[in-house]
């Protein structure tokens, strides 16, 4: 059902950001394993998550516990007007703030070999063996069933949003993810989706303001990876970005600055300054 209150989902593209985000766009996750019950929802495949009152995610420092998981096909979110194959949609909430939505979409491969697609392939398999009909719950039997095969630690999209389902409602932080080989589907699996569920009929929302994430998602404080911007030395007179991570000494980061040429300009700045205040 689509609600024309809704402010989520929307349609993405990187012409389309409003711009990027550092400290609003803080996501941390470390989910444990837990056991696998789906019901089957007619739109969409539905389950819970074990540790549902332990808090195992954090968005800009507020803890968030997970609500509900869902798997639709095809995706809410449009990725430059055109669905993926299929999205992951993880509903937290919080005591500290609003709540979290965080959305995979889903892509199928030819050879999907991955973790997400042998656990997909175990989910799909299992509910279209033992739960093929509407409001039909199955006991998936799969080792391993842990949120961080599916939810990427890279880059994603932001904004502030509703539930894109109904009721609609709420004040949501959404976390929305490119299209990527990350999280995939094979095609049997996929075809054994679309067979068990019916096509949902929510649509994309105009006139939100949407944002890329100037950290990737990581799973603690600090794994932070931090992107430096710094001039080449290339004759195309181009800007060049460098990797500088917090976990390395002091002085390894200084000699890479050392090797773009930053600190060497930096110095020849102090110095110029200098020589001005002594005339």
């Amino acid at each position: 059902m689509s609600c024309s209150s809704a402010t989520s989902p929307i349609d993405i593209t990187k012409q389309g950001s409003a711009g990027s985000c550092h400290n609003l766009c803080r996501f941390i996750f470390d989910y444990p394993s837990s056991n696998c019950v789906v019901t089957n929802n007619e739109t969409y495949l539905g389950f819970p998550y074990d540790t549902a009152l332990q808090e195992y995610a954090k968005f800009n420092g507020n803890s968030q516990t997970v609500d509900e998981i869902r798997i639709y096909s095809p995706s809410l979110h449009t990725f430059n007007g055109k669905q993926a194959d299929a999205e992951i949609v993880v509903t937290h909430s919080s005591i500290q703030g609003p709540g979290l939505i965080v959305c995979v979409p889903v892509m199928k491969a030819a050879k999907a070999g991955s973790e997400s697609a042998s656990l997909l392939k175990n989910i799909i398999d299992g509910t279209a063996m033992n739960a093929p009909n509407t409001s039909d719950t199955s006991v998936i039997t799969t080792t391993g069933f842990n949120l961080n095969k599916l939810i990427p630690k890279t880059n994603f999209y932001y904004y502030s949003g509703t539930l894109p389902y109904d009721p609609c409602n709420g004040s949501y932080h959404v976390v929305v993810y490119e299209p990527n080989q990350f999280t995939s589907i094979n095609v049997s699996s996929l075809q054994k989706l679309r067979n068990i569920l019916t096509a949902h009929s929510i649509t994309t929302k105009i006139g939100t303001s949407y944002y890329l994430s100037g950290k990737s998602a990581s799973s603690s404080e600090s794994s932070d990876v931090y992107m430096q911007c710094v001039p080449v030395t290339d004759s195309d007179d181009t800007e060049g970005f460098q990797m500088l991570q917090p976990n390395e000494p002091a002085v390894e980061n200084m000699m890479k600055l050392f090797a773009t040429g930053v600190v060497g300009v930096a110095l020849f700045a102090i110095a110029y300054r200098f020589a001005i205040r002594r005339k």
